[in-house]
């Protein structure tokens, strides 16, 4: 029988490449994959702070909206690299991969991904697939001072379909992300869909298109502070102290070129 494996270059969907033939299923076909990666990165975020219990209600009352301090959401440019390795036995595959990206951008240096990736394919073109992403953001490759991500991912694609002289795949897939903020884990769901082509006489050579975002909603946090004599306390010499509501919210988006170039072995 025909040993496929997806090409995780084209998004695990892209690209059907065709290995070697085999007798049984104990037969495993290699692809591997390096690139460099281009793109756009976007942070947008904000901090809302109001009074959530005012020690002066009569001149502060609950509720007052303090202010907002949103940040500098323009897209910012960053490049990068990518490698992976695929090994496909019969319908089966899984992948390996690692992403790296400098970002010129004041929220974001370095940021390192590492996927793991299970999937069956389903006929010549469809597949399913799901698999565990890490996402590290520091001063450094692989360094999570800033930031340290992880979770789940499912998804779906179609691919090897010839459009003239092209190969095009399309895959999608939703990301349950969890970020560690050292007091505890916070929801921070994604999506991602990947577009790849390349020609069809040329298949180890291919572009694959990305956009991917993530979003930390409704992060809210109560906090105190003075209750006006200057002093912070707890409300036993002064009356009540004053609490703050603050609301944080956090989205990144990111839109990425890859060039892939793909080996067997």
């Amino acid at each position: 029988m025909k040993l496929k494996i997806a090409v995780a270059a084209a998004g695990l969907a892209g690209v059907f490449a065709g290995g070697a033939h085999a007798e049984g299923m104990e037969d495993v076909s290699f692809v591997a994959r390096v690139g460099p990666v281009i793109g756009l990165y976007q942070n947008d975020s904000a901090i809302n702070i109001s009074v959530e219990q005012s020690s002066n209600p009569d001149q502060v009352p609950n509720g007052t909206f303090l202010g907002s301090f949103p940040s500098d959401d323009s897209w910012e440019s960053a490049v990068g690299l990518q490698a992976g390795i695929s090994a496909g036995m019969g319908n089966f595959y899984g992948d390996f991969a690692i992403e790296y990206l400098k970002v010129d951008s004041d929220a974001v240096d370095n940021r390192t991904d590492i996927l793991l990736t299970a999937g069956y394919l389903f006929g010549d073109h469809w597949q399913g697939f799901a698999g565990y992403r890490m996402g590290m953001q520091g001063d450094s490759a692989f360094n999570d001072d800033l930031w340290d991500e992880s979770g789940f991912f499912v998804g779906a694609g179609v691919g090897g379909l010839e459009v003239g002289a092209l190969t095009l795949g399309l895959s999608g897939a939703y990301n349950f992300s969890k970020v560690d903020t050292g007091g505890g884990d916070l929801d921070y769901d994604g999506i991602s869909v990947k577009l790849s082509g390349s020609l069809t006489s040329f298949p180890q050579h291919s572009l694959q298109l990305r956009f991917q975002t993530f979003d930390l909603e409704d992060v809210t946090a109560i906090t105190s502070d003075v209750d006006g004599d200057g002093v912070a306390d707890d409300g036993t010499e002064d009356g009540q102290p004053d609490l703050f509501r603050v609301n944080a919210e956090l989205s990144e988006s990111y839109l990425m070129l890859s060039y892939i170039y793909t080996f067997a072995f």
